[in-house]
């Protein structure tokens, strides 16, 4: 029997603008929501992981292009957030109430060859956030990776960025100390420095 935890987690796939995009949303496609760790190792195992989405299988070779319903594009960012929280920076609830907050913020340039350590960050962020092994339930809202390479896709430099997105309700002293915990928790050597606050 799979442990069900308290919070439901939703992948989305942020994917570039179509000609037919008029709100932010719009360009969010909903891969799987779960809440065991079974669900999400499922998920895992089914789904491409990030070097492939923002890098290709070679380097210098473009990432691929996935079909969605009646739209094929590529995949700039994967979001993992709580299912009652979209990826918006002004999200509320029913109620009107303000639901996100701060962000911290890493960009991290590596090579192709060194780009599949962090699909080993993402994993373990996932399991992380969907076994509940830091307190972060009630402040952490999600995370974001995403693809800010420059050079457009053919590149044999790659540059990331991850947010984690906050509750309206963390302050930036407060943001600085969970950020420290859960880092600490998901990256034991040491790759993720230069954070920020937005």
């Amino acid at each position: 029997m799979d442990f069900k935890t308290k919070t439901k987690w939703t992948l989305w796939e942020h994917r570039s603008k179509g000609p037919d995009d008029e709100r932010w949303m719009d360009q969010f496609y909903p891969v799987a929501t779960v809440d065991t760790l079974e669900n999400l190792w499922l998920l895992w195992g089914h789904y491409p992981k990030p070097s492939l989405l923002f890098a290709g299988s070679k380097p210098n070779e473009p990432p691929p292009l996935l079909k969605r319903g009646e739209r094929t594009s590529r995949v700039l960012g994967l979001c993992f957030f709580k299912e009652a929280v979209p990826p918006e920076t002004k999200a509320t609830n029913a109620k009107g109430e303000t639901l996100t907050g701060m962000r911290s913020i890493v960009d991290i340039d590596t090579s192709f060859d060194d780009l599949k350590a962090y699909d080993s960050v993402w994993e373990t962020l996932l399991l992380t956030l969907v076994g509940e092994e830091v307190l972060l339930s009630a402040d952490l809202n999600g995370a974001w990776l995403a693809n800010r390479t420059r050079k457009g896709f053919l590149s044999t430099s790659v540059r990331l960025r991850l947010e984690l997105w906050w509750a309206a309700h963390v302050d930036g002293v407060q943001a600085e100390t969970l950020k420290d915990e859960l880092v600490k928790a998901i990256s034991h050597n040491n790759v993720l420095g230069g954070w920020r606050i937005r």
